[in-house]
């Protein structure tokens, strides 16, 4: 099963991207742990500099910006 963290701070940005997350997951019909990451010390142990940021599996996948659903869709496919 993937794991998917979010990478967020206060902001719109942050909750557009974890919305956006759900939406895919749902999407694709599939059952996967999403987790909200707020911890700066987490943020530095992935190396994410710019929030929001996505990870799956513990990898960074996107940092620094929103990405639609569709994009997030083929992001979790991979």
């Amino acid at each position: 099963m993937k794991k998917i963290q979010i990478f967020t701070s206060a902001g719109s940005e942050s909750e557009t991207l974890e919305k956006n997350t759900r939406n895919a997951v749902s999407q694709l019909g599939l059952q996967i742990d999403i987790e909200k990451v707020e911890d700066k010390k987490q943020f530095k142990e992935y190396g994410v500099k710019f929030a929001p940021a996505l990870a799956v599996d513990g990898h960074i996948r996107l940092s620094g910006r929103v990405a639609t659903v569709d994009e997030i869709k083929r992001i979790i496919s991979q």
